[in-house]
């Protein structure tokens, strides 16, 4: 117990860990933005704890902006329910060092993404969502003073190989099974299609026999 006291907290340095080799950046209107999501082992390595195992995961965050104009981070469009730096070192606190905990804080804080960039400044930090496996959707917001600024990325995520991401998207049809329609001939493509609902015994089930309260 007392050697458990004396603990220290020890997390590695961004330079250790490859998860920047991974980032994705997108450029609009002077503005950067680049995302990067560490796989569970990396997370561990870079706060010092097991974040995944409490649900956590840290998103890196960097904005440059090169305009004239001010702006504001969103962090409830990237997760509603993120967790502030100081929710997140709670979670994973250690019941043993109350130095090792201060410093876990202190480090998550000093970790933490800015809400602010000013004019030509770059801020940079993390953000704690909720885990997700596979890939995860990351939605960047910029309130500036007269517009808001979006950014979409969808972000691998190593440690999980999902079916969907060994499909070859690019060859799965060929040039003539694809067609250009406007919103006019898709509706009456749509229309055109058999019908995929069936009853328990195979008998299809058209639109004019569905109800929401029908038992199959």
């Amino acid at each position: 117990m007392a050697f458990l006291g004396c603990a220290h907290y020890r997390p590695q340095p961004m330079a250790s860990v490859p998860v920047l080799a991974r980032a994705a950046t997108q450029i609009r209107d002077d503005i950067r933005v680049t995302v990067a999501v560490p796989s569970d082992e990396e997370t561990s390595r870079l706060f010092g704890v097991s974040l995944a195992a409490k649900g956590i995961q840290p998103v890196w965050l960097q904005v440059e902006n090169g305009t004239d104009r001010p702006y504001w981070f969103l962090p409830l469009s990237l997760d509603p329910g993120y967790f502030t730096p100081l929710e997140a070192a709670n979670r994973v606190r250690s019941r043993f060092s109350a130095r090792a905990n201060a410093e876990m804080q202190a480090h998550f804080l000093a970790s933490a993404m800015p809400p602010y960039v000013a004019p030509t400044q770059r801020i940079a930090g993390w953000v704690f969502t909720n885990l997700d496996r596979g890939v995860k959707s990351v939605i960047v917001e910029l309130l500036g003073p007269q517009s808001l600024e979006e950014f979409v990325f969808m972000v691998p995520i190593p440690g999980l190989r999902a079916d969907y991401q060994e499909v070859d998207h690019d060859t799965l049809y060929s040039r003539d099974q694809i067609r250009d329609v406007d919103e006019g001939a898709l509706r009456t493509a749509l229309e055109a299609m058999p019908c995929c609902a069936t009853t328990e015994n195979g008998q299809a089930i058209g639109p004019a026999e569905f109800r929401p309260d029908r038992r199959a």
